[in-house]
């Protein structure tokens, strides 16, 4: 495997949210509207990756922003607390934000070149 630190242009916001049984699906949905529907345009919001763990039992996102200012500017709107308010009915969210220190891969994966 190879590993290597790359200068970073995007800051990385994490957040597990452990679910309630048989919610993970609302809650997922909840995330994919808040992209589309508040964070899509807003300033500095690059992606955000949902995942649904196996189990069922944790939602993920992944967010990617281009500086940390950016993350704590929506922090407050108005259309992010109402989504926040209702997965927060669901599930407990615990975001935290991220730094890469490094990205791995397999020989066997790497693409030709």
């Amino acid at each position: 495997m190879t590993a290597s630190a790359q200068p970073q242009d995007f800051v990385t916001v994490i957040n597990i949210m452990t679910v309630q049984p048989g919610t993970h699906d609302a809650v997922a949905k909840l995330q994919l509207d808040l992209v589309e529907n508040v964070k899509r345009d807003w300033p500095g919001f690059i992606a955000q990756t949902t995942l649904i763990s196996t189990d069922g039992t944790k939602v993920a996102t992944i967010e990617r922003w281009r500086t940390q200012a950016d993350v704590y500017a929506i922090a407050n709107d108005a259309g992010l607390l109402e989504y926040r308010r209702q997965i927060q009915h669901y599930a407990e969210l615990a975001p935290a934000l991220y730094e890469i220190v490094g990205d791995s891969q397999s020989p066997l994966h790497r693409s030709e070149q």
